[in-house]
């Protein structure tokens, strides 16, 4: 692998600079990277390391030893062998001078003339970073580069591959102040494997295991490579690549500082590209890790400090902080090599409508891969401004994998998998679901789209031990009010969702106890105690309501449902009945001039002047007619004494014997209380008590239960429009205990 420009092959269209670039730009990056190898291969890869990190460009102003083209090794060096790079190097100024003259178009300067010999290899300095790599060598995967003679040019960046998420494809990044830019319109993942050469003194081919273990000294960078060591597979090689803002900056300011104006930007890169890169990577403050196997167009970053702004993609618009993003395409662009575990994917089929179904394990080929805090905002319609058939709002750690064409079957993808605060559900326009409360959920959400016709949304949450669900799932709008009539339930269970280009159908099954209508389990003889339970709903998209399947011990129990409005008060009475104003009864209704108060038949008025209660009418004021006239000496042997006397005490008034005594006789409607007393008369019919006349009643009979209205059913103590024939009303809906397609 020689790198003087003249061997440096032109790399294949690729994202950022690829197509725009100069030759002589390549030219600038290509050499540099190879001085700084040179300048790694004075010593072993950790010194190499700290010079980049550490090194001015005062320091890199000293002869480098010269490496012989002729050789078949590099100079004397405590690190491992590594392949020689062809042509003599002298200075780094003039490289830089030579450099620079390229990119401006004037011809390179002549190779510098032998120099005295270098000063003695100073102390063997610690090793290069741990774990060590395997001996560098382009074979098996990577066998594509193994004539290439410039690798750096070799590795392009990540290509977009169709159109589908083409916006998260380039990793867009947010700065302090807002957007920054595409990411790989910043970098380059050759120069990342150039870095990563200069620093380990070596072709930096590393195992997946190797490069997840990576430790580089730079915490930044380390943390990148630990963000993938689980993407990456282990025992396969890879091109590692490696960016920090501090080793490219150091980089950067080497090339501004050696130009031959000394000007800012003049050097390495002319036409502002260096202050371009230099005040991009100071906006992101990124550390990347890149694990590149351009031969099967294989890209697994490790990021650390990256964020997007809002993407909007074809599945709704995302926000990601990303630890991890990789694109894998397979050499033909028809595969992959990166998957996404999925736990308890739910295996639901349309034919088998009132079977619950599966939930297994699957791996999902991806051809992209994203992982760190994710915001989703999905609506899902079967094409662009169709109504929404469901929709989710996401604010998540998850891992999201986009599949572009990851089976050659052209299927686009998106699967995300979450253990993390649980989302929103809209689900048909009828159910909602809020599980924004529960955390530390198992969750994944698919959503797979072909055609209008053919697309797929999923989302599951499996049962968790440590949150109670039946209270969310059982308050849900929509959702609740299905729930009721038929079961109520307690503590964990799984929750899944699908929706397609069928319909829409919900899962819910039980890991704690249940109790299931008694209407139903009559209907059905369903055990009491000891059951296993499950709930299906399913809903065709040219159907109005949810039909409900109950699975109890593994049987499927179809219980058809239709929706029959909101239940009125029982509040009529049988015919010829009214209902007790005073109760909750019907009875005949009374006599005129009579009041029901319960079974019993009350006189309604009192005759003027009397206060009317409820059993009597009491009296207005009595008066007294004296003490009376007595027998007196002289009189006869009888009253008639005494009733002379009394009349002539009281002209018009006769008066009226009551034991020994006379007395005035009451006035008119007044009647005698006891001797001395004149009270109102009670009219014909009422008792007299003396101060009240007891009211006329009768007794009407026991009384008869409120019902329901003509045309209504009693349900649950409410009256509810009848149901349609063959199906059973409970409560607010109408079942039809009968399967139905």
């Amino acid at each position: 692998m020689c790198c003087h420009p003249s061997h440096v092959r032109r790399a294949p269209a690729h994202r950022g600079r690829g197509p725009a670039a100069t030759r002589s730009r390549r030219w600038a990056h290509t050499l540099l990277l190879c001085a700084l190898l040179v300048l790694g291969l004075s010593s072993s890869g950790a010194w190499a390391a700290r010079s980049l990190l550490s090194s001015g460009p005062q320091q890199l102003q000293q002869p480098l030893q010269a490496v012989d083209a002729s050789s078949s090794s590099a100079a004397p060096s405590s690190g491992p062998a590594v392949p020689t790079y062809g042509g003599v190097l002298g200075d780094i100024n003039d490289v830089l001078v030579d450099l620079t003259a390229a990119g401006k178009g004037r011809p390179p300067l002549q190779p510098p003339s032998p120099r005295s010999p270098a000063p003695p290899t100073p102390p063997s300095p610690p090793s290069p970073p741990s774990p060590s790599p395997p001996s560098p060598a382009f074979v098996d995967s990577l066998a594509c580069l193994k004539n290439a003679r410039d690798i750096v040019s070799a590795i392009p960046n990540p290509p977009v591959v169709g159109t589908f998420m083409s916006t998260l494809q380039k990793l867009p990044a947010l700065g302090a102040a807002g957007p920054a830019g595409n990411l790989f319109d910043n970098l380059r993942l050759g120069a990342l494997a150039g870095y990563a050469m200069a620093q380990n003194a070596r072709l930096p081919v590393f195992t997946g295991a190797a490069i997840g273990a990576y430790k580089s000294g730079v915490a930044g960078l380390d943390t990148a490579c630990a963000n993938i060591a689980s993407n990456v597979q282990p025992g396969s090689q890879y091109v590692l690549g490696v960016a920090t803002t501090e080793l490219i900056g150091n980089l950067l300011a080497i090339a501004q500082g050696s130009g031959s104006s000394g000007a800012p930007g003049a050097g390495l890169f002319d036409d502002g590209e260096a202050a371009k890169e230099q005040a991009w990577l100071a906006l992101t403050k990124l550390s990347v890790c890149a694990a590149i196997n351009p031969c099967e167009n294989t890209y697994i970053l490790g990021l650390n400090g990256f964020s997007t702004p809002p993407m909007d993609t074809e599945v709704g618009q995302f926000t990601f902080s990303l630890l991890r993003a990789g694109f894998s395409y397979g050499a033909g662009f028809n595969s992959s090599l990166m998957t996404l575990p999925v736990h308890n994917s739910w295996s639901f089929d349309w034919a088998r409508r009132h079977q619950p179904g599966t939930l297994t394990d699957v791996v999902r080929p991806v051809n992209v891969l994203v992982g760190g805090r994710v915001t989703w905002g999905l609506d899902v319609s079967a094409q662009k401004g169709g109504p929404t058939l469901a929709s989710i709002a996401l604010d998540a750690n998850a891992d999201v994998g986009v599949s572009t064409n990851a089976d050659g079957t052209g299927v686009k993808e998106v699967v995300l998998a979450t253990n993390a605060r649980g989302p929103v559900l809209t689900i048909a326009k009828l159910l909602t679901i809020d599980l924004r409360g529960l955390t530390d959920l198992g969750q994944n959400v698919l959503w797979r789209f072909r055609s209008a016709s053919d697309f797929l949304f999923q989302y599951v949450m499996y049962a968790s031990g440590t949150n109670d669900i039946s209270s969310v799932l059982q308050a849900a709008p929509g959702l609740g009010s299905l729930l009721s009539p038929i079961i109520s339930f307690k503590g964990t269970g799984s929750l899944a969702v699908q929706v397609d280009a069928v319909g829409a159908a919900l899962r819910i099954e039980i890991d704690g106890s249940f109790t299931i209508a008694g209407d139903i389990t009559k209907q059905f003889g369903l055990p009491a105690l000891g059951a296993r339970g499950a709930v299906l709903l399913t809903k065709k998209h040219t159907e109005p309501d949810f039909r409900v399947t109950l699975v109890i011990n593994g049987q499927s129990y179809c219980v058809g449902v239709t929706g029959r409005g909101v239940g009125t008060p029982v509040n009529t009475c049988p015919p010829g009945t009214v209902r007790d104003p005073t109760g909750a009864l019907c009875y005949p209704a009374c006599r005129p001039g009579f009041t029901m108060v319960g079974p019993v038949c009350w006189q309604t008025s009192c005759p003027a002047n009397f206060r009317s209660t409820a059993v009597d009418c009491q009296k207005p004021a009595a008066y007294g007619r004296g003490a009376g006239f007595a027998w007196q000496f002289g009189d006869r042997l009888d009253l008639s004494g005494a009733l002379a006397r009394c009349r002539a005490a009281n002209p018009g008034v006769d008066c009226e014997q009551d034991g020994a005594l006379m007395y005035p006789k009451c006035k008119s409607g007044f009647v005698p209380f006891g001797c001395c007393t004149c009270t109102p008369a009670c009219p014909s019919g009422m008792r007299d008590t003396g101060a009240t006349c007891l009211k006329q009643n009768y007794g009407n009979g026991a009384g008869f239960p409120l019902g329901c209205g003509p045309g209504l059913q009693l349900s649950g103590g409410l009256c509810y429009p009848a149901c349609k024939p063959g199906f059973v009303g409970v409560g607010p809906v109408c079942w039809q205990f009968t399967c139905q397609a």
